[in-house]
């Protein structure tokens, strides 16, 4: 099952630093950032500025949460003194479908 990952990088700095991957024989393995799904990598900088695959402004976490939540996405969510874990549902690799017009 795949995962993201955000971790507090220091007291005072107002992003986390955030990691899309999965649990493969008790290891995190990273997966391709472009899979993570939409609702949460419309909040997501795409950078590898922190040595990870991006990072999230504190104050947008709350809307991200809000917006997997609201379309069923998250399994899971661990909280840590210095990460957040959200376990995603298998549901996050399916595509949107498109509608169909009458």
């Amino acid at each position: 099952m795949k995962q993201l990952i955000f971790r507090l990088i220091a007291p005072g700095v107002n992003v986390y630093d955030v990691m899309f991957g999965r649990i493969v024989d008790g290891q995190f393995t990273p997966l391709d950032p472009e899979e993570i799904p939409y609702a949460a990598a419309l909040y997501i900088v795409r950078s590898e500025l922190l040595g990870s695959q991006g990072y999230l402004r504190k104050n947008c976490l709350a809307n991200l949460l809000r917006d997997m939540f609201s379309i069923d996405l998250i399994e899971n969510v661990e909280m840590y003194p210095n990460f957040i874990t959200l376990t995603l549902k298998d549901k996050c690799d399916e595509k949107p479908s498109e509608e169909k017009t009458a």
